[in-house]
């Protein structure tokens, strides 16, 4: 996967990847903090822990800035434990 480049932040929210035809999420961030482990393309790897509201995201390293895409991906799985995984049920709109 090529990695995603733009110039101005208003063009990262239109490049973002949207999942549209498949199942996705969108992360609504509501006050709350992440920890989440960073991989710039530069090669260096980053944390970042306790953090609220993370839009954009820079490298240590480069100081390379990276708009957050708040799609993710949803993957089905089929055969799961329900006692040994945190599984949150969605609410109906």
């Amino acid at each position: 996967m090529k990695a995603k480049v733009v110039e101005v932040e208003s063009e990262a929210f239109d490049l973002q990847e949207r999942y549209d035809d498949v199942p996705h999420a969108w992360i609504q961030w509501k006050g709350t903090s992440v920890c989440m482990d960073v991989n710039c393309g530069c090669g260096c790897s980053s944390h970042i822990c306790q953090e609220s509201f993370v839009y954009y995201v820079k490298c240590p390293e480069c100081s390379k800035i990276y708009f957050c895409n708040g799609h993710i991906e949803l993957i089905e799985i089929k055969n799961i434990s329900a006692e040994q995984n945190c599984i949150v049920e969605g609410e109906l709109d």
